[in-house]
């Protein structure tokens, strides 16, 4: 029980350098919305103060001190966030903006852990009252828990030059390959041939009326995958239609 009365996943002092990379520069605001919202802050004060900076870069408006002291001024919550005083404390605790995505990932990867806790938390809760059948409950917990999955890996925008000469590598390996498959081969030459191969990162759809072969094609193309390539890849098939043995019988034929 110790553990579950300790505080929360959080990392204060990477979101006051967050807010304090804001307020010096406004392009860090564009770098910081990439990775976080206002839910991600754990400390409230620190979330009105970020609601403030983002309404006010929306409306294209300056994003400092004093513009943000006068719109949180305005909505009566200056005292409440610690006044001008703790704005110019803020700005204080980091010396450039550079760094921003730095914190905004600490604060993020807090935030996704708290997330988890709290969902995990009110899974055994359910569990405990026994209210739900437990598959139903096991539905409802994967989906929860692949939420915060998702969280976990948005990432913000990728500068195309960063990108540039590891795309050129790979066209020059593909290159010196000299094979006209550059990715994983399906088996079947035409279709190798017109596609070059399955590539990574590639989500390829089969589709096709009921009972005319999608399955089997897509066995077929697994199987050679598995035990014929010259470069074997591990393989899973997943399937909501059949059982094991079935999946292994048309395999096998």
């Amino acid at each position: 029980m110790a553990d579950l009365l300790q505080l929360p996943p959080q990392a204060l002092e990477a979101e006051m350098a967050v807010l304090g990379s804001m307020l010096i520069q406004a392009e860090a605001v564009d770098r910081a919305l990439e990775f976080l919202d206002e839910k991600d802050f754990y400390k409230e004060t620190h979330r009105k103060i970020f609601a403030a900076a983002v309404e006010l870069h929306n409306q294209r408006q300056a994003v400092d001190i004093v513009t943000v002291a006068d719109s949180l001024r305005a909505k009566k919550l200056l005292g409440e966030v610690g006044g001008p005083q703790f704005l110019q404390e803020l700005q204080g605790k980091v010396a450039t903006a550079a760094h921003v995505e730095h914190y905004a990932h600490i604060v993020r990867e807090k935030s996704i852990l708290r997330d988890l806790i709290r969902t995990a938390t009110e899974v055994v809760g359910q569990a405990y009252r026994e209210e739900k059948p437990p598959t139903e409950l096991l539905d409802e917990a994967q989906a929860r828990i692949m939420q915060v999955s998702q969280r976990a890996t948005v990432t913000g925008f990728v500068d195309a030059k960063s990108l540039a000469h590891e795309v050129i590598s790979d066209i020059e390996a593909a290159h010196q390959r000299k094979g006209a498959v550059t990715g994983i081969g399906t088996g079947f030459k035409k279709f190798d041939q017109m596609t070059a191969g399955f590539q990574k990162g590639d989500l390829i759809l089969i589709a096709a009326r009921p009972s005319q072969g999608k399955t089997a094609l897509a066995l077929n193309i697994m199987s050679h995958v598995v035990l014929h390539s010259k470069a074997p890849v591990h393989t899973a098939f997943f399937s909501l239609e059949m059982s094991f043995q079935n999946v292994v019988e048309r395999m096998l034929c």
